[in-house]
Order: C-alpha cells, then sequence, then structure tokens
C-alpha cells in the first residue's frame, strides 16, 4: 500500500505484516506453512487460529465424570488410564500428547470440535497414546467434563448420544448454547445416521436436537462452506479489518505522525515506512527511526 498525504508518504502494508506474524506463530507450534494460495494473508492467519482452536489451553481443571460414563463397565487397565487423565487434567498438565497427531496440520479440520465443541483424549500410556479408544471431553478454561468412554471412528464422532450426556448431566454448563427463540422440539427429527453427520459437517453448520426436544447451536463455533471452523473465520475477518482500520488512522494522521517522530528523533521525513505489530496495544513501528507509537483504539468493525 502507497498513499499520499500533502507532503508526506506513507509506505505500509499491515495486511502482509499479519501474514508475517502468524507465519512465525505458526513455527513455534510446529507448524509448517500452508500451502500458496489465492489469499495468502487468509490462509496463514486461517491455519494459525484453527491450530490454536484444536489445542487445549494449558491450566488445571475440574475433571466431572458423568454418570453415564461412571456406569460404563471398563477393565482395570481401563480405569487406570482414565485416572491417569483425570490426573493430569487436574494438574493441568500438557495434554497434548493425547490429541489427534493430525491437529498441527495447517489445513486438519476437526469436525467434532467444530461443531461440539468436543475434544477427543487418546487413552494410551502417555509417551504412546495413540490406539481405537477415546475419551470424550468439554473443556473449558476451569472445568473439564468427561462425557464418554468410546471408539474413535465416524460413527462415534457424530453420535448425537455425546450431546444428550452433555445435556442430561450439566445442562447449565452449555446453557448459553441453547437455539434462541426455538421452540424446544421444534426441529424435526434428523433422518441421518452419525456417519452422515460427519459427512455434513464439512460444509454446513449444523444444529442439534436432544432427547428431550432442546436445540442447540454449535457449541465449537459452526463451519464455513470451505469446510473449516467458522470461530478461526471470524477471528481472522476481526484481525484483517482490525489490521486495515489501523491503516488508515495511519493513513489520515500522516502529518502529525511524521510531526510526532520529529519531536523524538529529531528526524523529519517525507517518506514514513511503519510497520503493523500485531497482538496487546495498537501499535506501529516507525522503520527508518525504529519508533513505536502506540495509537487510539482502532476498533474492527
Amino acid at each position: 500500500m502507497s498513499e499520499e498525504d500533502v507532503s508526506v508518504v506513507v509506505e505500509a502494508d499491515f495486511q502482509n505484516d499479519l501474514r508475517i506474524h502468524f507465519l512465525a506463530e505458526l513455527a513455534k507450534l510446529g507448524v509448517s506453512a500452508p500451502a500458496p494460495a489465492d489469499d495468502p494473508v487468509r490462509e496463514t492467519c486461517f491455519a494459525y487460529f484453527s491450530v490454536l482452536q484444536r489445542l487445549i489451553p494449558a491450566g488445571a481443571r475440574t475433571a466431572w465424570k458423568s454418570r453415564e460414563l461412571e456406569q460404563r463397565i471398563l477393565t482395570d487397565e481401563q480405569q487406570a488410564r482414565l485416572a491417569t487423565i483425570v490426573a493430569e487434567i487436574e494438574a493441568g498438565l500438557d495434554l497434548r500428547p493425547r490429541l489427534s497427531r493430525r491437529i498441527m496440520r495447517a489445513n486438519y479440520s476437526d469436525r467434532l470440535l467444530n461443531d461440539w465443541g468436543i475434544h477427543h483424549l487418546h487413552v494410551g500410556p502417555r509417551e504412546d497414546a495413540y490406539g481405537p479408544e477415546l475419551l470424550y471431553v468439554l473443556m473449558t478454561a476451569r472445568d473439564a467434563y468427561l462425557i464418554d468412554w468410546k471408539r474413535h471412528g465416524d460413527d462415534c464422532f457424530g453420535d448425537a448420544e455425546l450431546m444428550n450426556i452433555l445435556h442430561r448431566n450439566w445442562p447449565d454448563a452449555i446453557e448459553r448454547f441453547r437455539a434462541p427463540g426455538v421452540v424446544p422440539g421444534s426441529l424435526e427429527p434428523a433422518g441421518y445416521s452419525p456417519s452422515d453427520r460427519q459427512k455434513m459437517r464439512r460444509h454446513f453448520t449444523l444444529c442439534t436436537q436432544v432427547e428431550d426436544g432442546t436445540v442447540y447451536v454449535p457449541l465449537g463455533g459452526g463451519t464455513v462452506a470451505c469446510g473449516g471452523s467458522a470461530l478461526a473465520a471470524r477471528r481472522v475477518s476481526y484481525e484483517r479489518q482490525l489490521a486495515q482500520n489501523v491503516y488508515e488512522a495511519v493513513r489520515d494522521n500522516a502529518e502529525g505522525l511524521r510531526d510526532l517522530i520529529a519531536r523524538r528523533t529529531g528526524r523529519r521525513l517525507d517518506v514514513l515506512r511503519f510497520r503493523y505489530v500485531v497482538g496487546g496495544p495498537i501499535r506501529v513501528e516507525e522503520l527508518q527511526t525504529r519508533l513505536f507509537v502506540r495509537l487510539p483504539e482502532a476498533p474492527a468493525e
């Protein structure tokens, strides 16, 4: 981008600054850059926020077991593994070794998480947790709701019984996701199987009607048409709009910024070269003087 305001020229590309920032953040997580795309800024930002949603933030949580899980007949070994996972959750250990190997792929879409907000944890020994059995869990900042112990696969990932268990055991924890204005029971019972639901999750956001007729919007935010996380897509839109608003604020106040830079550095520049500082207070860096300038709020619309 290059704009002229009176005698001051502003050189900046805040959208590319977003791309560079989130490429670096992906690298910190050990995620390779997404494949080249028509809109590399969007793809890079979308990959980052998608990975972030799939990870479980560190922190100790209280583990709650559903009645269905308590009543499930487990072998002694399975009970020991469950106790180990509960201890890890309550100690605040990093649960990444128990998440899918695919969570760190830039283009991976966790359809169960996007729809119902449910993580599936592998239950084997921590050093090699992967196997056919999974523990299905809804995570919040302070609590872990242990839903059920089931096998891996679409028939379980799309099984509405997971939502039924959440609704039976912890209705208050998911109350904010009840579909506003929808009369309970008004959503016609779905005539598709769990595997059908998994297929439709690739491109659609689906509401869920549980056994007593209560209707929920997606706890995980839903799915966009490309098949990815709607929460990630909304965050990308926010960040891009914010960067554009900051650019416009810099462009429209170029004379004042030049005066400010001159007072602080003794250099009066005809060309201002700015970099957008992503995250935290809204700031830009003038690259020739290495001066950081904090701007008034430039909210994303």
